[in-house]
């Protein structure tokens, strides 16, 4: 049985399909550990050089460090991530206290030599941010901080899911000249990807010339067109065509409608322009895909 929207009853719109994405990104972050941590006295830590990363939130006072021999002051409530490599010194005084999550970052395939998160030649200040400032981030981070006191066998997981979307939601609040350029390569540029596909996915119907979805995306035509063909491997308009052929493949193969309607409804010339198309893209006619996928 092929099932298709059933309009008079109700409307479902999808912002994009993770299974889709799964395999899309070889970055990822792992959690090691959540500590709650209290100074019960005014001390500076012995130098330490970092293992792995360290997430640095400081309740109610500002936090000073020395990290590689810079002296840093983060304002009470931001955040810090120290990098493994980095060489670390913190100035705690009495009664301070601090959420400190430590992770690591995963490559697939691993690689002889893993990037780091930042350029070590970048500012360290810059390192610093106010989760306040970024969407979604103080919600993430109170979440984490309240399940990182639950000693559920299953807290783990759950842990490890949060810190992820926490993570993912900080890293473009980071300027590319901040970002080791091999890590910004295969991180950032996913959310490009993804807020295009978002766009690509709205206009499926009716169609978005080059210039509105470089408007869209908050550049101007020209690096819109260059960042399209360095990220996807191809221009802008081609890129939404692939798009739009991908999800009418699901179409053709499942539902009822006729060539003719989902020419019509998709925004296609005809019914023999589209069926030109898809034979470019997949091989064959759609009639064909679709008998043989029912066969």
């Amino acid at each position: 049985m092929h099932h298709t929207e059933d309009k008079p009853r109700f409307h479902r719109e999808s912002s994009f399909r993770l299974r889709d994405l799964c395999n899309a990104n070889p970055v990822r972050p792992v959690l090691d550990n959540c500590c709650f941590f209290q100074a019960k006295t005014d001390f500076v830590y012995d130098p330490h050089v970092h293992a792995a990363y360290e997430l640095i939130v400081s309740d109610g006072q500002p936090y000073a460090c020395f990290l590689n021999g810079e002296h840093l002051t983060m304002p009470a409530g931001q955040l810090l991530v120290v990098q493994p490599g980095d060489t670390h010194q913190g100035i705690l005084s009495c009664g301070q206290k601090l959420f400190v999550v430590t992770f690591l970052i995963e490559f697939d395939p691993p690689g002889e030599v893993s990037p780091v998160l930042f350029r070590k030649e970048a500012s360290l200040a810059a390192r610093i941010l106010d989760p306040a400032a970024i969407p979604h981030a103080p919600e993430l981070c109170g979440v984490l901080r309240e399940a990182s006191r639950d000693e559920s066998p299953r807290s783990g997981f759950v842990l490890g899911g949060i810190f992820s979307a926490l993570f993912w939601t900080l890293l473009p609040a980071w300027p590319e000249a901040l970002l080791d350029p091999v890590f910004f390569r295969e991180t950032v540029q996913e959310t490009f990807r993804d807020n295009l596909f978002r766009l690509f996915r709205a206009h499926v119907c009716d169609g978005i010339r080059v210039a509105a979805l470089a408007a869209a995306m908050g550049m101007t035509p020209r690096s819109f067109e260059r960042k399209c063909r360095e990220v996807l491997h191809m221009p802008p308009g081609a890129a939404f065509l692939d798009f739009k052929l991908r999800h009418l493949e699901k179409l053709v193969a499942r539902s009822e409608l006729s060539m003719k309607e989902i020419a019509a409804r998709y925004g296609f010339e005809n019914q023999f322009h589209f069926s030109r198309l898809f034979k470019r893209r997949f091989g064959e006619s759609p009639t064909e895909y679709r008998r043989r996928h029912r066969g």
